[in-house]
């Protein structure tokens, strides 16, 4: 029973892909069902999802596939008491489930009952030890509550217990930062390369160790600055414009210092028009990722978690004017990736209020830097155009004339957006036939500052037959991933 439920819930976090294993003999009725349940979910059709599993749990109240598909429905729709009831169902049937025990543990931690969703993460790693997935919650479980030494102890019975050496040597490296630790973080950051581990992922962890330690040789009172680094305050500081406050500190490094003053001139003179007056640029860089997605739930619960952030904040008092800020985490290895996108944001708003959300993702991602902070502008980025074709294989993408009005970035199909936008803005900016940055200045100059119909005032610049264009749209796409 144990080992069934384990390569369901596998299918499941993996998207639940085209269908689960194929028969070449004809499917039972039983298993008509289940390919009927994948399909609803591979197409991200929650709420008929758990109709459907309903259906089948109406003959067959212990199916445990039917018990997952609900309760991964249920929990995609946010409905959080129903998909703890019915990952607490799973569990009757199968108590050693070790996906059900992995997603109530998440749950209920997001709910605040941080000690039973520790019980449950570590049963499961208990009952599989080797589940990365499991491992990687309770780690991070640990760590969204500040207890990075209980998340070190945690990863270090998964490398013993023959967990992914690669993710747990990078983990231990993060760990041990954090906790103020240089010299064992640089040695598993070592190790977490050696294993196989993401290069840029090492590579930044060792550019943070070696910071800490820049910084502390230089400070007349290192014990107090590392302490202030974990508890505040933190830094206020200006680079060029922009507002910078932070734990990094006491300043930035100036590899990014430098970086942000370059990307931020580039999307200026990009853009072109100058700027309007009296909104502040604010970055708001965290050390941590765990400092970094407490902010993000307070000021951006819609938004994915780990994910940098734009916030258009309105005056905390008379005579103060807008601020744009932007919020990114430095122990990110995407920092600069992160910082570009966030400051595309920044250059439309200080000239518009509201940019349609196509314009405004799209060229902010159009506009993102590699994660070494080089960019060439127009590159073709096959993660993207990955994303967008599997949207598009699955039913999910959007016509052009439908992103022009789409407001929804945010959720599990949130990749997907943000790669149809890019391509719409590199459509618009590289296809011969439609005007360049010429005509995508017009249309920033002449339109955004214009309420009304988003479709009507596109078309007054472009003038173009919006079916025709979609055509026109997806050849493009189509030849880039040639």
């Amino acid at each position: 029973m144990r080992a069934r439920g384990r390569v369901t819930a596998l299918l499941l976090l993996a998207g639940v892909g085209a269908a689960l294993a194929e028969d070449t003999a004809p499917p039972r009725r039983g298993e008509e069902a289940r390919g009927r349940l994948a399909e609803l979910a591979r197409r991200g059709a929650y709420a008929d999802l758990v109709d459907a599993s309903d259906g089948v749990l109406s003959t067959a109240p212990s199916d445990v596939p039917a018990l997952e598909f609900r309760a991964f429905a249920l929990h995609r729709l946010e409905r959080h008491q129903a998909a703890q009831a019915a990952y607490e169902r799973i569990l009757e049937v199968d108590e050693d489930h070790v996906w059900a025990l992995t997603q109530l543990g998440v749950l209920l931690g997001e709910a605040g009952r941080h000690a039973e969703g520790v019980r449950h993460l570590r049963r499961a790693t208990e009952i599989e030890p080797t589940s990365l997935d499991a491992q990687r919650k309770l780690s991070r479980l640990h760590r969204d509550a500040g207890e990075h030494l209980d998340a070190a102890a945690a990863v270090r019975r998964a490398l013993e217990g023959g967990v992914d050496p690669a993710w747990a040597h990078a983990e231990l490296g993060y760990l041990h930062w954090v906790l103020g630790d240089g010299a064992t973080s640089r040695g598993h950051w070592r190790q977490a390369r050696e294993a196989g581990a993401d290069p840029a992922d090492c590579a930044h962890g060792e550019r943070l160790v070696a910071w800490d330690e820049e910084v502390e040789g230089q400070a007349e009172d290192a014990p107090a600055l590392r302490e202030r680094r974990l508890s505040g305050p933190p830094w206020l500081f200006r680079v060029g414009p922009v507002e910078v406050t932070t734990l990094v500190g006491p300043g930035l490094p100036p590899w990014l210092a430098g970086r942000v003053s370059a990307l931020l001139a580039e999307n200026e003179a990009f853009v072109g028009e100058p700027p309007r007056e009296g909104a502040a640029l604010r970055l708001f860089l965290a050390r941590t990722v765990e400092e970094h997605e407490a902010v993000r739930r307070q000021r951006f619960p819609g938004g994915g978690p780990g994910r940098s952030f734009f916030f258009h904040a309105a005056p905390q008092r008379r005579g103060e004017g807008w601020s744009l800020d932007m919020h990114v985490a430095w122990s990110d290895a995407g920092v600069l990736r992160s910082l570009s996108h966030e400051l595309g944001h920044a250059v439309l708003r200080r000239r518009r209020a509201l940019p349609p959300c196509w314009l405004d993702e799209g060229l902010a991602t159009y506009l993102e830097a590699c994660e070494d902070g080089t960019r060439t502008l127009g590159e073709v980025r096959s993660d993207l155009l990955a994303s967008l074709r599997t949207a598009t294989d699955q039913g999910r993408a959007l016509d052009f004339r439908a992103m022009l009005t789409c407001g929804d970035f945010g959720g599990a199909g949130s990749r997907a957006r943000y790669a149809q936008a890019w391509s719409m803005v590199h459509f618009l900016l590289h296809d011969p036939e439609r005007g360049g940055l010429e005509a995508l200045g017009r249309y920033l100059s002449a339109e955004l500052g214009r309420r009304g119909d988003p479709v009507t005032q596109f078309r007054a610049v472009y003038g173009l037959d919006l079916e025709a264009l979609d055509e026109a749209w997806r050849a493009h796409v189509e030849r880039l991933s040639r």
